[in-house]
């Protein structure tokens, strides 16, 4: 019975953490078809998020929703503070360079937080991760190089800021629990919103964007980022690692689909490096 528990356990977080990062895979596309300007776009985004996120936390936990925030205690502020920071170059690198090469160097993350769980939790890492990083590294450099003199250059950036914001998440919840990171995430969702609302324009927004704006941020968003949220409880976290690459696959595919964008040579082969030694690291 044991063990017929454990793999309905094992199926149900598969399903839940796949089915999050499907849902979760248009995202980039949706970024792309809103037209209107960056920091409406991210203004909007985040906020709608919060909301969204607030109103799990109130189901959830009910009168007792607002002390999660005060129970979450100061990880949780401090990584609302990088989801805030993260959330923004994110969405920054989406618009200034190819959705294949944010998603690419971002799926990075998992092994860079590795890297930092051993120098801040003095985590022992077996000789296979040093080399898978160093790998990782060859593959971000190789996309790098393809964006030299082609404009993108900065958005490239933003997303390897952005990914070594994710890898810090991945420390900072190592041991958190759904409501620590459900609270972290509004709370950093509506720093950003904040943060960047003076230089938005919300009253400019068409029908369609607000309509694309509110399928993304009050449903899209919020329903994966539960649904991954739960799928660790019955997965280790290199399984979960390997199903949240489906969005990197994904993510690039639905953007060439509709808008017919095809990533470079280098982003591909860099990027294929990067997957390939993400997959047998974890598998391994």
């Amino acid at each position: 019975m044991a063990r017929g528990a454990l793999s309905s356990d094992h199926l149900r977080g598969t399903f839940l953490t796949a089915l999050g990062v499907i849902i979760l895979s248009p995202d980039a596309l949706f970024i792309r078809l809103i037209e209107t300007d960056r920091w409406t776009l991210i203004s909007c985004r985040t906020l709608l998020v919060a909301l969204a996120l607030a109103a799990f936390l109130a189901v959830h936990h009910g009168r007792s929703a607002p002390l999660q925030f005060r129970a979450a205690g100061a990880v949780a502020f401090a990584a609302a503070g990088i989801h805030a920071a993260s959330t923004i170059l994110f969405i920054c690198s989406i618009t200034l360079t190819t959705v294949a090469n944010t998603l690419l160097i971002i799926s990075a993350a998992p092994l860079v937080a590795a890297v930092l769980s051993r120098i801040f939790l003095k985590e022992i890492l077996p000789p296979r991760t040093w080399i898978a990083s160093l790998f990782t590294v060859g593959g971000v450099a190789v996309i790098f190089v393809g964006s030299l003199g082609g404009g993108s250059l900065i958005g490239d950036l933003c997303a390897l800021v952005a990914m070594f914001g994710g890898a810090g998440l991945f420390v900072l919840f190592r041991h958190a629990s759904t409501s620590t990171v459900a609270s972290a995430m509004a709370l950093g969702s509506l720093l950003a919103g904040v943060a960047t609302f003076p230089f938005a324009s919300p009253l400019a927004i068409s029908a369609q964007d607000a309509s694309l704006l509110i399928v993304l941020g009050l449903l899209i968003l919020p329903l994966a980022i539960v649904l991954i949220m739960i799928g660790p409880r019955y997965l280790p976290a290199p399984e979960v690692s390997l199903i949240t690459l489906l969005e990197t696959l994904l993510g690039p595919f639905w953007v060439w689909l509709v808008l017919s964008e095809l990533p470079a040579g280098e982003t591909l082969v860099g990027g294929a490096l990067i997957l390939l030694t993400v997959a047998v690291h974890w598998l391994l």
